[in-house]
């Protein structure tokens, strides 16, 4: 038979560690993901996808006509 286990006491010096390590993950995240953005957000649309968009456009504008 064991001991009955006890709830651990959060460190309170460990938990402002995780704190910040995750603050310092989310800022990293954060700027790739903008710096991708930026990468794309420039580029043209292809004409393909253009074509296709502006067909599925009538088709939704053509179900909305009675």
């Amino acid at each position: 038979m064991t001991a009955p286990q006890t709830p651990h006491k959060i460190d309170e010096k460990n938990s402002d560690e995780k704190t910040a390590t995750n603050a310092a993950i989310g800022q990293i995240i954060g700027s790739r993901l903008k710096a991708l953005y930026e990468e794309f957000s420039d580029d043209e649309v292809p004409d393909k996808i253009n074509s296709i968009i502006g067909q599925l456009e009538k088709e939704e504008d053509a179900t909305k006509t009675p």
